[in-house]
């Protein structure tokens, strides 16, 4: 049943195990052998299939019926979000059903509304990463700033519940932070080290020789000083765990042009 997330993967891999000279055997259902087993194997996928979705349906279904009633959720909150024991009934024994409801963690809040804060007068997401610790993956931060719960508004799938919870951050605050966020998402052409758009030309398909990361361009500008362009490993400005340095970016450049056209003469 759990072969493949689908019918059409299921039988896609079985085509290519079967390809490798393997065998199929069922221990719990009857598969004739021959051509026939094609249709018994494409009949268990496609009911297994649908009880995988019915029971999809009806989970969302109870957690969005415990939600609204009683502002519970599953899972695991975001940084500076905490859970909360809360009593929803009882089970058929008569033990207490308990669940748990999103509450602004009082240790994290403050160290969540600097980030905020830091990031609503244009600091960079390293610079927020480096003053509050609150991931050490800097492509957190991007779903970090998006997370509207910060302002006690819940959203879950497309249900939306306002006034969840306390409030971090005020709704002009998360704007501000976010307006940051989406006036850098694409910058000009020109000056844009990026891979759709990019004034590098090797952004992307070069790799750190020293844990295998992807290199991409990187423009610094300060004012009176003239601009460097350097192609950097992602994995040490993600983590910092990479001793790998910057590589000047047009010399790098001109060497594998060179070395290019020598494999092409």
């Amino acid at each position: 049943d759990r072969f493949a997330r689908n019918a059409v993967q299921s039988q896609l891999y079985r085509a290519e195990v079967r390809g490798l000279g393997y065998q199929f055997h069922s221990l719990t259902d009857y598969i004739p052998s021959g051509s026939e087993a094609v249709v018994f194997e494409a009949f268990r996928d496609y009911v297994s299939e649908q009880y995988s979705v019915k029971l999809s349906i009806n989970v969302k279904s109870g957690s969005r019926a415990v939600l609204s009633k009683y502002k519970v959720m599953g899972g695991f909150p975001p940084k500076g979000i905490m859970r909360e024991r809360v009593e929803i009934g009882t089970h058929r024994d008569g033990s207490p059903r308990i669940a748990h409801k999103w509450i602004p963690d009082p240790d994290l809040a403050p160290t969540v509304k600097l980030a905020f804060e830091m990031r609503a007068r244009g600091a960079t997401l390293k610079q927020v990463m480096d003053s509050t610790g609150l991931y050490k993956n800097i492509h957190s931060y991007t779903d970090f700033f998006r997370n509207r719960i910060y302002m006690g508004v819940l959203e879950y799938g497309e249900q939306v519940v306002e006034n969840y919870c306390e409030p971090i951050v005020s709704a002009d605050l998360w704007e501000r932070a976010n307006a940051v966020g989406a006036s850098r998402a694409r910058i000009h052409a020109g000056h844009n080290p990026r891979r759709y758009a990019s004034t590098f030309l090797f952004s992307g398909l070069l790799f750190c020789q020293h844990c295998g990361a992807p290199m991409n361009g990187r423009v610094i500008e300060k004012k009176g000083k003239p601009r460097r362009e350097y192609y950097f490993c992602t994995r040490k400005y993600r983590r910092r765990d990479c001793p790998a340095r910057e590589i000047p970016a047009r010399a790098l450049e001109k060497e594998l042009l060179a070395k290019l056209e020598d494999l092409a003469l």
